[in-house]
């Protein structure tokens, strides 16, 4: 078992939550897990927190943001592994406004990845933080969101 913070990070590739974990990486030694929807984003954002820090650990986990079981397993079996001392959910999808007041199925998309996705993170989160009695929780909407 480590001492060094574990922290989580929903929405990895934002840049918000780039330059956060740059932040508490340089503060200290730290366990961050980049969880998103695009493995090779999720990727490209730990390879560059790893040579800025290489004695970085850095875990990446994809997970489908518009499946609520998918979302409740993902955190489940995070939770498993360890206590999340820090979560952030900082995503979000700005699609283009006129498609998507043209196309409600991207509109509902985007309605969910922004608005539904963030509240059922913080859900899950908040339980296992709440049950050990334990945690920090951050959560950031996106413009999308409020557009």
């Amino acid at each position: 078992m480590s001492n060094q913070p574990r922290i989580l990070i929903v929405g990895g590739t934002s840049a918000i939550a780039e330059n956060c974990a740059r932040l508490w990486l340089k503060q200290q030694p730290c366990e961050i897990i980049l969880l998103g929807r695009d493995q090779d984003k999720l990727q490209r954002v730990a390879n560059d927190l790893r040579v800025r820090t290489p004695q970085a650990n850095i875990q990446l986990q994809t997970v489908d943001f518009l499946n609520a079981a998918a979302i409740q397993d993902c955190i489940n079996t995070i939770n498993q592994q360890g206590a999340i001392d820090i979560a952030l959910i900082a995503h979000g999808n700005l699609p283009d406004q006129e498609q998507c007041q043209n196309d409600l199925i991207q509109c509902q998309q985007a309605i969910e990845v922004n608005a539904v996705s963030p509240v059922l993170f913080t859900e899950i989160i908040a339980k296992h933080m709440i049950e050990r009695n334990h945690g920090k929780l951050a959560v950031i909407g996106s413009v999308a969101g409020d557009r």
